[in-house]
């Protein structure tokens, strides 16, 4: 019986190594990018046009605040479905494994820690980074009009938004990157397009993002950087609303 399991974790570990292996090229990479955001485009220029025809602000509801975020996400995931060798990239580092191991939640207690620090010393003392934009940006006033406009809030702020940004910038960016080149390519390169991504805080930002690297490359797993990335949204969002 013992055999039989440990042939099937082999198997198991064969089949996962072998996607791990999937080669991006730079033509597959730059083709989704533009796809991605010729899609953004697209849509939004079909809005625009009945927009213009009905009249309204349809345009500005759909792509301000978080039902910016929401529609971003949704055009993110579409064009995703039809790159496989990306989809299957990506796929391979969805594990839920590291969750069984003790020093996962280490390493999860301090990057929110580094989080914390990095916000109070950079934000705080320094005041070389500056967050309060994201209210006006994230449309915190229009999420406290109704319990359907806050669930649609932290819905795209606190679970859509870093699931898709965990993919992007670490499950794509970086593991592109890193396996074509070096591991510090990846890491300083997607941490600091993620860092410019946030306007207003893009120091906080980047550090946020060597943190997140880290713990996928500690973890081997795209999923613990998601789920401290969630958290820690749902920490910062919650402030929005205290505030």
């Amino acid at each position: 019986m013992s055999e039989v399991i440990i042939e099937k974790e082999i198997q198991q570990e064969i089949i996962e190594e072998a996607k791990r292996k999937v080669e991006i090229t730079w033509k597959s990479l730059i083709l989704f990018l533009l796809c991605y955001l010729g899609m953004g485009l697209a849509v939004g220029l079909v809005i625009g046009i009945i927009q213009g025809v009905l009249g309204g602000n349809m345009l500005d509801t759909l792509f301000t605040g978080y039902n910016g975020l929401l529609i971003d996400a949704a055009m993110f995931f579409v064009v995703l479905l039809f790159f496989k060798k990306i989809r299957v990239s990506v796929m391979a580092g969805m594990t839920f494994k590291p969750f069984k191991e003790r020093k996962t939640y280490v390493y999860m207690i301090a990057s929110l820690l580094v989080f914390f620090a990095t916000q109070y010393i950079l934000v705080g003392v320094l005041k070389v980074d500056d967050p309060s934009g994201q209210t006006q940006t994230l449309n915190v006033a229009g999420a406290s009009e109704g319990l359907l406009q806050t669930f649609l809030f932290f819905l795209a702020v606190t679970l859509v938004t870093p699931i898709k940004e965990e993919i992007i910038y670490r499950g794509i960016i970086h593991k592109f990157l890193s396996d074509r080149y070096h591991f510090l390519v990846g890491f300083l390169v997607s941490s600091i397009i993620f860092g410019v991504a946030h306007i207003g805080y893009p120091i906080s930002a980047t550090i946020m993002g060597m943190t997140f690297v880290g713990l996928y490359y500690l973890t081997r797993s795209l999923t613990v950087p998601i789920v401290v990335h969630i958290i820690w949204n749902i920490i910062a969002s919650s402030s929005l609303f205290v505030n």
